[in-house]
C-alpha cells in the first residue's frame, strides 16, 4: 500500500481545516475550484498557447521546465511512497480524490502523497513565467495562487502540509536549475541533458504519471528540434486565431492519444508492467511530437488566417 509517516501537528491541522470547511460551505467550494485550477490540464494549455501563438522559445522552455519539475516530483514520490492523509487517518476525509474513477484507497491509481504534484506544477509555472518576463506582478500573483492551491490540497485531505511545501519548493528550484542549463548550453546539449535526466526514473518508477511525463518530455524536445529545422512557423497576434490554434491542437493531441489506446485492453494499459509503462510513454511522446513538430506545418499554409476585407477592397 505504501509508507505512513506524518507529524502529529499535520493531522491536527488537516482535521481542524476540515471542521472549518464543514461550517463554511462557500469556502469549501472555493477551495475545490482552486484545486481544479492546479490540475495539469490548465498548465498544459498555458504552455501550448505560449508555444503556438505568443513566443515559441518561451513556450518550449516553459514546457521543459514544468515537465522536468514534474518528473522530479514523480521520482521522489516513487522513492518515498507516502500514503495520503485520509488513508492513514480515520479522522481525515477525502473530499476530492486525485482520480475519481478508482477506489480512493488504491494508491496505485490515486498516487502517493509526498510531494504534491499540484504544488510542484504551480511553483514551476510561476517561476517559469517570472524568469521569462522578469515582471514581479506575475511572481506575486503566482505565489498567491500557489499558496491557495496548496491550502486547498491540504484542506481536501489529499496532502500533508509537508507535501505541498516540498512540492512548491521542487517546482521553484528545479525550474531555476533548468533555466540555467538552457541558457548555459546550446540547444542540442540542453536536449541531451534533459532526456538523460528524464530517463533516470525508468529504473525504479512504477507510477503512470512518471511515464506520461517521460513521453511528454521526449515528444516536446524532439518535436521542437524538428520544428526548428523543418518548419519554423511564425507567431500570431490575432486573438481568434490564437484560440483556434490552441483548441484544435489540444483536440489533435487527445484524438491521437485515445486512438492509440484502441488496439489494447484497459487491463494492459493500466497494468504495472514495463511494457504498458513504455507504451504509455510512446503514446504521450508521439501525440506531443505531432502537435509540437507536425501540427505547426498547417500554420505555414496560412491556416486560421483571416483576411481583412477592407484592406482587400482598398
Amino acid at each position: 500500500m505504501g509508507n505512513i509517516f506524518q507529524f502529529p501537528w499535520e493531522v491536527s491541522l488537516i482535521t481542524w481545516l476540515q471542521e472549518v470547511l464543514s461550517n463554511i460551505p462557500l469556502l469549501k467550494h472555493l477551495l475545490i475550484t482552486f484545486t481544479f485550477i492546479g490540475e495539469p490540464y490548465l498548465t498544459v494549455l498555458i504552455v501550448l498557447t505560449f508555444y503556438w501563438s505568443i513566443n515559441k522559445e518561451t513556450g518550449f522552455l516553459l514546457g521543459t521546465s514544468i515537465i522536468g519539475s514534474g518528473l522530479m516530483n514523480n521520482m521522489i514520490k516513487n522513492i518515498f511512497s507516502r500514503v495520503r492523509p485520509y488513508a492513514a487517518n480515520d479522522t481525515i476525509e477525502c473530499i476530492v480524490p486525485a482520480d475519481p474513477g478508482y477506489d480512493i484507497y488504491n494508491m496505485a491509481k490515486q498516487g502517493y502523497s509526498f510531494p504534491s504534484g499540484h504544488a510542484t506544477n504551480a511553483g514551476a509555472l510561476t517561476t517559469s513565467i517570472y524568469l521569462s518576463t522578469r515582471k514581479k506582478i506575475y511572481l506575486i500573483l503566482g505565489l498567491i495562487v500557489t499558496a491557495i492551491i496548496a491550502l486547498s490540497r491540504v484542506s481536501l485531505g489529499v496532502h500533508y502540509p509537508t507535501d505541498v511545501s516540498l512540492g512548491a519548493l521542487i517546482g521553484i528550484i528545479a525550474t531555476i536549475i533548468i533555466y540555467r542549463i538552457y541558457h548555459r548550453f546550446d540547444l542540442k546539449t540542453y536536449a541531451i541533458v534533459m532526456i538523460i535526466y528524464s530517463l533516470c526514473g525508468v529504473f525504479f518508477c512504477h507510477s503512470n504519471d512518471y511515464f506520461s511525463n517521460l513521453g511528454l518530455m521526449i515528444g516536446l524536445i524532439s518535436g521542437y528540434l524538428f520544428e526548428e529545422k523543418m518548419v519554423n512557423f511564425e507567431q500570431i497576434q490575432n486573438p481568434v486565431r490564437i484560440i483556434l490554434r490552441s483548441l484544435i491542437g489540444c483536440l489533435i493531441f487527445l484524438a491521437i492519444s485515445n486512438i492509440m489506446k484502441l488496439p489494447f485492453s484497459e487491463t494492459f494499459l493500466e497494468a504495472d508492467i514495463i511494457w504498458s509503462h513504455l507504451y504509455r510513454s510512446f503514446r504521450y511522446g508521439l501525440s506531443t511530437f505531432v502537435i509540437i513538430g507536425l501540427y505547426p506545418i498547417l500554420f505555414k499554409y496560412n491556416l486560421f488566417r483571416f483576411k481583412d476585407k477592407k484592406k482587400e477592397d482598398s
